[in-house]
């Protein structure tokens, strides 16, 4: 990935084409990091993802190859994650102030449980930590908290028994990855995460909809399978 960059150069202007005056005052006024910083990671996960997308790259012509698919398509993917990490960051500063205003004791459980969600999706590197790809969905898990918000005050009671049923999937998972080696955190493992994501919508934001089927039961069934395939990993732990 590192070659690919020093190989295909791409400047400010062109990563910053989408990005409207609002989207520049939001990064400079709500972002985890520098705007600077946030452009350079965008160039840095679209670089990533160019090169998952093209495994088998052994041979000069075939990195040549790349490399100019990286010239046509580096700087306008680059341009788009940075627009919609901008979006991002400006649903986060609408949670922030939302939370800000919720001080009843009867919601404190469910703001501190957004707080930490919001913690987990928007952070310095997340555009790195979580992928070009992945940037338009954690979008749509933001908007989810955004709902769910909306509706906190209506019914905390409600929301908290959603919440124990999210938690619950949630706290076996974090068991599973503590009791793993750092090798035998496979992609398998890592999409259980994702898939927990999308069991927060289905749960507190149906109507904004999930990537596929998604339920508590089979969120379990998937932990045991991981926990039966893992198994020589946790022993040897």
């Amino acid at each position: 990935m590192r070659l690919l960059l020093l190989s295909v150069p791409v400047g400010k202007r062109p990563v910053e084409a989408r990005l409207s005056n609002r989207d520049r005052l939001t990064l400079a006024r709500f972002a985890p990091q520098t705007a600077d910083e946030i452009a350079a990671d965008c160039v840095e996960a679209v670089a990533k993802r160019l090169v998952a997308e093209h495994p088998d790259v052994w041979t000069t012509a075939q990195f040549e190859a790349l490399v100019a698919t990286a010239r046509r398509e580096l700087p306008w993917r680059s341009a788009i994650a940075l627009h919609t990490a901008s979006e991002i960051i400006a649903v986060a500063g609408d949670i922030e102030d939302h939370l800000a205003r919720l001080v009843s004791p009867s919601v404190a459980p469910s703001v501190a449980d957004v707080r930490r969600h919001l913690r987990r999706l928007v952070r310095a590197r997340f555009v790195v930590d979580h992928g070009e790809h992945r940037l338009p969905d954690v979008l749509r898990y933001l908007n989810g908290i955004k709902r769910r918000l909306e509706k906190l005050t209506e019914s905390p009671a409600k929301d908290l028994r959603k919440l124990a049923e999210v938690l619950k999937v949630e706290r076996d998972y974090s068991s599973l990855l503590q009791s793993l080696r750092p090798e035998a955190i496979t992609p398998e493992v890592v999409e259980v995460g994702w898939t927990l994501e999308e069991l927060r919508v289905s749960v507190f934001a149906p109507s904004l909809g999930t990537a596929g089927s998604v339920s508590t039961k089979r969120i379990a069934a998937q932990l045991a399978a991981l926990r039966d395939s893992c198994e020589d990993m946790i022993q040897a732990e």
